[in-house]
This record gives C-alpha cells, sequence and structure tokens, in this order.
C-alpha cells in the first residue's frame, strides 16, 4: 500500500540521516576510513543526504579529489536549500569551498570565505581552523582561530592539536594534548603530540 511505501521511505531517510552523522563524528575523529563506509550507508538510505554529502566532501579535500569535494560540496548546498537547514550549515558550505580554495593556494579567496563562513555562524568550527591555517601560511598569529575553532561547534581534532603543540601554558598545553589523543589516538599529528605528552609527565 502507499503507507507502507512511504513508512519505508521515511524508515531510510531516517537511516540516512543516523549513518551521516556518524561519519561527521568519524571524520572529526580523523577516522577517516570508517568516516567513507558510514557516508556509503548514509546515501544508500538518502541519497540526497546533506550532512553525508559535506563529509563526502571533507573526505574528498582529505583525498587530494578536489574537484568532487567541490561537487559534493554542490549538492549538500542545494540539497540543504530544499529542505531548508539553518545557516549554520551554509556556513560549513562556506568553510569547505574556502578550503577547496586554500588548497589550490589562494589564500586571499580562501580568507574571504572564511570570513563569509563565519558572518553566518560565528561558532563554525571549520570556518576558524581554515583562518588558522592561512594565518600559518601568511606568516601570522594562528593562535585566536585556533582558539574560537576549539570553542566552536564541532570543534575540529586538527585545532586542537595545534593549540597543543603552540599554546606556552603548561597546563592547557597539556589538557589539549590528551584530549587529542583521547579522542584520535592515532591522527595525524600523533607523533608531535607525543612529543608534547613527554613533557607532561
Amino acid at each position: 500500500s502507499l503507507a507502507t511505501v512511504r513508512a519505508a521511505a521515511d524508515a531510510a531517510l531516517r537511516e540516512g540521516e543516523v549513518w551521516a552523522y556518524r561519519a561527521a563524528l568519524e571524520v572529526q575523529a580523523e577516522s577517516f576510513s570508517d568516516a567513507e563506509t558510514s557516508v556509503a550507508r548514509a546515501l544508500r538510505g538518502d541519497p540526497n543526504q546533506p550532512e553525508a554529502l559535506l563529509v563526502r566532501a571533507l573526505l574528498g579535500i582529505e583525498e587530494g579529489d578536489l574537484t568532487g569535494a567541490a561537487r559534493a560540496a554542490d549538492r549538500a548546498e542545494r540539497s540543504a536549500t530544499t529542505r531548508g537547514l539553518p545557516p549554520s550549515f551554509a556556513a560549513r558550505v562556506a568553510a569547505i569551498r574556502g578550503r577547496l580554495r586554500f588548497e589550490a593556494g589562494d589564500e586571499p579567496d580562501a580568507a574571504r570565505l572564511g570570513a563569509q563562513a563565519i558572518e553566518l555562524d560565528a561558532h563554525a568550527g571549520l570556518a576558524h581552523l581554515l583562518l588558522a591555517d592561512v594565518a600559518i601560511a601568511t606568516h601570522e598569529d594562528p593562535v585566536p582561530h585556533l582558539r574560537a575553532a576549539v570553542q566552536g561547534t564541532a570543534a575540529p581534532l586538527e585545532a586542537i592539536g595545534r593549540l597543543a603543540m603552540r599554546l606556552r601554558t603548561r597546563s592547557k598545553t597539556c589538557g589539549f594534548a590528551h584530549a587529542y589523543v583521547e579522542r584520535a589516538p592515532t591522527g595525524y599529528d600523533h607523533d608531535e603530540i607525543d612529543d608534547v605528552l613527554r613533557h607532561c609527565r
């Protein structure tokens, strides 16, 4: 019956959403292989799941597939618009587009898109991390942006690791280092974080 079909479709959408948010958490913890699997499961249930598409864009950047990442971000934006998602989602899309410009070597445009993202959502962790990377590339102080990223929504683990390596207050440095290792014991920065932790014992 039509009711049965509708119920099955609603269940698939809900399942897609659950897998999408799982993928987002896995990317945040730098568990990229797991995130790939979760994104595939999410999109199987809902091919236009915006969160899953956004995670796919992040994974594309991670893998160096900037064209694929841009396509996924575009699809995520269209789906979010259709579903009436809040400005905070548009902020994350802008931050990802800024990251794509940063990876292409265009720091000014990356900074512009990062600022645009923060106008949409002042607490966008991805946007603040992007501006921190722009600051590093242009020989400016990234710490204010890293602090904002850590205090923002969906705080990027990378920002926590960077703060642990840059802060000079031992208690705060050690706190961030322990937080990084707890959430991603095999993360990208674990070698540098291990060096920090040796001074915390």
